[in-house]
């Protein structure tokens, strides 16, 4: 039995990467799943998911190999300049799970941490218009290190499309009131 273990990921926007843990025991004859979610709800969308060849995937995707010298396994994840492309928020949630070959009701969590996106400023959609529909939306975080009101009263909403387009939306949490900035005023 592996005990998890939490890693981050420092991820560019778009950028093709190749992610590595190295876990003792032989995990290999695992199927072994890795996936990508903006949040940790029940219902969430996988927005990457990556499986090796035991689990339906390939070696292109998420690839292990077992060393009986040390007696651990090397996993990667082979993430593509599609995978991230046009996320647009700033944290992300992953996790990496084996599941038996032989019973899938045996599950068991390898490793877990956060996906931080470097959002940069140019990307494959710059100097394009966007659709319009569905509505795209970016978050802006700004607060102080470690000051969660101060994290909550900073949480803003760029809508790039529909009735308010171009504006900033702040949500006090506080008093449960929505503020928008359109671009000199608070309205």
């Amino acid at each position: 039995m592996s005990s998890i273990a939490k890693q981050d990921i420092d991820l560019y926007r778009g950028e093709k990467k190749d992610v590595t843990w190295v876990i003792a025991g032989n995990w290999a004859t695992y199927k072994l799943s890795f996936a990508v979610s903006l949040t940790k709800d029940l219902d969430n969308d996988l927005l990457i998911l990556k499986n090796n060849v035991l689990n339906s995937g390939s070696d292109d995707e998420l690839e292990a190999s077992y060393s009986s010298s040390t007696g651990k396994t090397t996993i990667t994840a082979h993430l593509l300049k599609a995978d991230s492309g046009d996320f647009t928020q700033p944290l992300y949630y992953y996790d990496l799970i084996a599941v038996s070959a032989s019973d899938s009701s045996i599950k068991i969590p390898l490793q877990k941490g956060d996906v931080i996106l470097d959002l940069s400023v140019q990307s494959d959609y710059s100097n394009l218009s966007l659709p319009n529909t569905p509505p795209r939306y970016s978050s802006v975080l700004s607060y102080p290190p470690g000051d969660n009101a101060a994290r909550e009263l900073a949480k803003a909403i760029l809508l790039t499309a529909g009735a308010e387009a171009g504006s900033y939306m702040f949500f006090d949490t506080q008093d449960n009131s929505p503020y928008w900035w359109n671009g000199s005023d608070f309205v």
